[in-house]
């Protein structure tokens, strides 16, 4: 639900078109920075979706999700509910079950944010990933952090996708490990 109530009005009246009948379960906020979760109370004013995060901000997340929105009214000022919050821990992973897409969100450690989220969809072995590596950009400031997540969760790297958020491409693992040998090359 990134930078703003208008883009996530716009990404649930996507998903309403393009997955009909099919309802928005979870959102996971891959990180506390603005561009990344600012809209965040529209999309969730507009579902029934849990919210996904890293422990250590989810008394924020409460707050936040409890706030009057007054100068502009939000959906969830409009029609407001208590939305479940699920956690990450600190270096752990929680499974969003799902028959045929089962969904694995995983704390990745970074300077970037401490409350960085790893978003995997099982079934065809993607990662989603912001800010820290994004494809398709010439530099990788993040993309060790990345990889020793990767690593650390024994996510396969034979045909692994990875797609980012501020990027034009999907990588696999093998550009992302010569990002980390263009690094260390530097």
């Amino acid at each position: 639900a990134p930078l703003y109530e208008d883009r996530g009005d716009a990404l649930v009246d996507f998903l309403e078109t393009e997955f009909p009948g099919v309802p928005i379960a979870y959102v996971v906020a891959s990180h506390f920075h603005e561009d990344h979760v600012a809209g965040i109370r529209e999309v969730l004013g507009r579902s029934e979706a849990s919210l996904v995060v890293h422990e250590s901000v989810e008394t924020f997340w409460q707050n936040i999700l409890a706030a009057p929105s007054t100068l502009r009214p939000d959906a969830l000022a409009t029609t407001p509910r208590t939305v479940p919050i699920l956690t990450v821990a600190e270096n752990g992973e929680r499974t969003l079950e799902d028959a045929a897409n089962p969904v694995t969100i995983y704390h990745l450690p970074t300077t970037h944010a401490a409350d960085m989220l790893l978003t995997r969809d099982v079934s065809s072995n993607s990662v989603f990933v912001v800010d820290i590596y994004s494809p398709g950009n010439a530099a990788q400031f993040g993309a060790a952090d990345l990889d020793a997540t990767l690593t650390a969760n024994a996510i396969p790297s034979a045909d692994l996708k990875i797609v980012g958020g501020h990027g034009g491409q999907i990588d696999d693992y093998a550009t992302l490990q010569a990002s980390l040998t263009a690094a260390t090359a530097q």
